[in-house]
């Protein structure tokens, strides 16, 4: 009789930790700080409290707490009970939310006690029929739980893909994918005992395993364009943080701020990751953190990391087309295949090999490999369009253009091309091209009925423009706008839905275009 396969409980991460050295300090969050044995009793409290409640393996828990010390103290309560947080973004709309609730159908909400008080009044909130409050632990000492055994194809946790339509995507991150997923990242990770700063939530889970100490930021993830990058430097100063992981544009108004007052910062380290950097933001960081390594990572939430490369490559291949994406990683398996090519949810290794594009030519980036997620949440629908499934594999079409070069160097284009007789267009090209000009000029290129449409800002445009000069075409249409939009989660990509609507409320005379410059 063979023996169970090992416990592949991801709580079992920080219980490892919690002995090795149970007196280090595992979270600073303000003035509030934890160590590694002190956190992990009371995750086990928390657990034994969910557990009181009725809550059991399997079971789904929404959970609606903001970044902090009682996010983290809970998730992994639940985790070593082999119960499944359902995360949602903090500014998702109540719509949204009510889809993505009924799509997994949660047995649970843990949340604060003003989020819960409200809730009563929402009919799909109230259907859920154990409330857990984000403040509560258990106080008994007696008979604490151990972490429940799970195998690695056991839902660890449920997060939803971006966009605003449609049922949501909800990625089904298994134990063992999120442990392939620390280890993938944990090669860009130092050993020694760092003090981190990161806005990532699933970075915390592997600073946990580093045994690092992570110092939670103050900032509102619902209002990113209101970060304080001054309150940001004070804490890193304060709490001699040596690695800052965030979003692009969290780290280019840190570099903004160093600019303006000089300010001395102990960083060693910034790794950025969630969105693309672009060579005018990468020589700003290189210019404000010249002694500090900068480190960009591409990936998704299906598929993190996938290759990475230093700010300082993005700068001195600025002028070739695409943005340097760099070395692909090494646990990550990738093909570039014909944009739009039809669905391919069951094929052969063959088949995929025999349609990848060579060298040089740009398509669609898929990627397959132990970090890649393999599925969601009772949604075939997307499976089918996101997934390619043959004897060896589970790939992942990740939706984004680029191309590998002779040197298996990967550059990304954007998500869509636009084509005009032999010429092709890209956003990320063109997105550059713009930053790259005098007055740092936001915008980018739609195809819109026919029409290649630039949008700009007006507010970043310097007096005359010549753009056939600036981007090598001449645009069938120019619409200014007062600000470019950019995703909510990490405020650092253009928005392009957003971007649409605006062409359609121009449209329709709803909204009322900006004059020419």
């Amino acid at each position: 009789m063979m023996p169970p396969a090992p416990n592949q409980n991801v709580a079992l991460l920080l219980e490892e930790r919690s002995h090795i050295h149970p007196n280090r300090l595992l979270f600073v969050e303000k003035n509030k700080r934890v160590t590694y044995g002190t956190f992990w009793h009371e995750v086990r409290q928390t657990a034994s409290y969910f557990q009181s409640r009725g809550i059991m393996k399997g079971d789904r828990v929404l959970v609606f707490v903001p970044m902090s010390t009682d996010l983290y103290r809970g998730v992994l309560a639940l985790m070593m009970l082999g119960a499944v947080p359902v995360f949602l973004d903090e500014w998702v709309s109540l719509k949204r939310l009510k889809v993505c609730c009924e799509h997994v159908g949660c047995k649970g909400l843990w949340a604060p006690f003003r989020f819960q008080l409200p809730g009563y009044f929402i009919p799909f909130i109230r259907k859920i029929p154990i409330k857990l409050y984000s403040s509560m632990q258990h106080s008994s000492l007696a008979d604490l739980p151990e972490c429940t055994y799970v195998n690695e194809n056991d839902t660890g946790l449920i997060t939803f893909t971006t966009g605003s339509t449609g049922i949501p995507k909800a990625a089904n991150r298994t134990h063992g994918f999120l442990r392939s997923q620390l280890n993938a990242l944990k090669s860009y990770m130092s050993e020694d005992h760092a003090v981190v700063m990161t806005m990532l939530p699933i970075v915390s889970l592997l600073n946990m395993a580093l045994g690092k100490t992570t110092v939670i930021a103050d900032f509102k993830a619902r209002q990113p364009a209101a970060f304080r990058p001054d309150l940001m430097a004070n804490i890193i100063i304060k709490e001699e943080v040596s690695t800052l992981i965030a979003s692009p544009y969290f780290i280019h108004q840190l570099a903004l701020y160093r600019q303006k007052t000089g300010v001395d910062l102990p960083l060693k380290e910034l790794i950025s990751g969630g969105a693309p950097v672009f060579p005018e933001v990468a020589s700003m960081i290189d210019r404000q953190f010249p002694n500090t390594r900068f480190l960009v990572l591409y990936g998704s939430t299906e598929a993190e990391p996938v290759a990475h490369c230093e700010g300082q490559d993005i700068i001195q291949h600025q002028h070739a087309l695409g943005l340097w994406a760099g070395n692909i990683h090494k646990d990550a398996i990738i093909h570039i295949i014909p944009h739009l090519t039809p669905s391919l949810s069951h094929t052969t290794e063959h088949t995929l090999n025999t349609i990848a594009l060579p060298n040089n030519e740009v398509g669609e980036i898929i990627v397959a490999g132990p970090h890649v997620l393999t599925g969601y949440i009772d949604h075939p629908e997307a499976e089918a369009a996101c997934k390619i499934k043959t004897e060896h594999h589970i790939w992942h079409r990740t939706g984004d253009l680029g191309y590998i070069n002779q040197h298996q160097i990967l550059f990304l284009l954007g998500r869509h091309d636009i084509r005009k007789g032999q010429q092709r267009l890209y956003p990320f090209d063109i997105e550059r091209k713009l930053l790259d000009k005098e007055g740092h000029i936001q915008g980018t290129v739609l195809e819109w009925k026919g029409l290649w449409v630039l949008i700009v800002c007006k507010f970043t445009l310097p007096p005359h423009v010549d753009w056939n000069t600036y981007l090598g075409f001449e645009p069938d249409q120019v619409v200014y706008v007062k600000s470019i939009p950019k995703d909510p989660r990490h405020h650092s990509k253009i928005h392009y839905p957003t971007l649409i609507q605006i062409l359609e409320r121009l449209e329709d005379g709803k909204e009322k275009g900006l004059d020419n410059p």
